[in-house]
Parts: structure tokens; C-alpha cells; sequence
């Protein structure tokens, strides 16, 4: 299984709202792009033996630092949130230090954009059948001046169906995993 889809599987277990998903989304872009071109950039100055102790070095330093802004600016997020964004260093992605800084950006741009294309419609579907909601605007609220959660069924009993529990959400991955089988399975047809 692919490291994207497995961390996509773990953040899909941990984030429960639209709008949590994509400031994660956001987070993580962020992080990865900036800590791919530090690396790149540096890379010539940084024997091949250190290489990997500097860029986790510059990860966590980057990683910290959105830490830090997302507790001021954006503490609903940080609340629901805060403890697994370290997390983002535990996604490995492929460093080439072949690479120079323009093949890079697009490099880890496209991988970065999979991974998020990957959690938020996970992510959604969890919240539409989790809670009968989908939440645009809540935890940055502060920050916007607006609100935005809205319906997406009329009331019924059928919600709030189990999708918020790990278990649920184990389902979801398991629908998710199926549907990217067939599609790769038709692919190779």
C-alpha cells in the first residue's frame, strides 16, 4: 500500500470535520513544499551522510513554527487538532537529491496534492454520513468573521449513522481501498 494512502487512512481515523481536513490539507502542502525546497536549495553544501538528520531538522523546525501560528490564529483547529500535526514528519516522501529545485517543487506539488485529493473527500463523506453536516467555516471562525455549517439531508433517524467512531471509519477505508482497487484494476485492463 502506498505511503499516502496509509497516512491518508490514518488522518481519515483522527480528523472529522470538511474543514479540519483541509487546513490539514493546507498544512501539510505548506510543510512539504517548503521543506522540499530548503532541502533542495542546501542540498550541495550538505554531505550525503547528514542528509537525512538535516531534513528532519528542517521539517520539525517548519513543522513547529505552524504549530505555533495555528495555536494563535487558529485555536479550534489546534484543539481538535494540535497533537497529531507532528504526525506530518512521519510521511515520507521521496527525496532525490538529483533533482533540482523547479523538478522538485513539482515533484513533491503533485505528490502533496494526491495525498490531499486522497483524505478530503474520505474525510467529507465521514462528516456527511457521520453528522448530516458539512463544516466550511467553525474552528477559523475567528479569523473569517463567518460560520459555515450547514445540513446536508433533511432530519431523519437514519443519522447520525456510526461513521465518527474508529469503526466507522474503518468502513469507510474499507470502501475507499475497494473503489482504488477497481480503479487501478481497470487500468491495467
Amino acid at each position: 500500500m502506498n505511503i499516502y494512502i496509509s497516512m491518508a487512512i490514518l488522518y481519515l481515523l483522527l480528523i472529522s470535520t470538511f474543514e479540519n481536513a483541509y487546513i490539514f490539507g493546507i498544512c501539510f502542502l505548506v510543510t512539504m513544499l517548503l521543506s522540499d525546497f530548503i532541502i533542495t536549495a542546501i542540498r550541495k553544501f550538505i554531505t550525503p551522510n547528514i542528509r537525512i538528520p538535516v531534513s528532519l531538522l528542517i521539517t520539525g523546525t517548519i513543522i513547529t513554527i505552524l504549530e505555533i501560528i495555528i495555536k494563535e490564529y487558529i485555536p479550534g483547529f489546534y484543539n481538535d487538532m494540535g497533537i497529531y500535526i507532528p504526525l506530518i514528519m512521519l510521511i515520507i516522501y521521496d527525496y532525490d537529491s538529483n533533482r533540482n529545485i523547479k523538478d522538485s517543487f513539482k515533484f513533491t506539488l503533485k505528490k502533496s496534492i494526491k495525498y490531499i485529493c486522497i483524505l478530503i473527500p474520505l474525510v467529507l463523506l465521514k462528516e456527511v454520513l457521520g453528522t448530516n453536516t458539512i463544516t466550511l467555516m467553525d474552528n477559523i471562525s475567528n479569523v473569517t468573521g463567518y460560520r459555515a455549517v450547514y445540513s446536508v439531508f433533511p432530519q431523519n433517524n437514519l443519522i447520525p449513522l456510526p461513521f465518527l467512531t474508529t469503526s466507522g471509519s474503518f468502513i469507510l477505508v474499507g470502501l475507499a481501498l475497494g473503489v482504488i482497487n477497481k480503479i487501478k484494476e481497470g487500468k491495467n485492463d
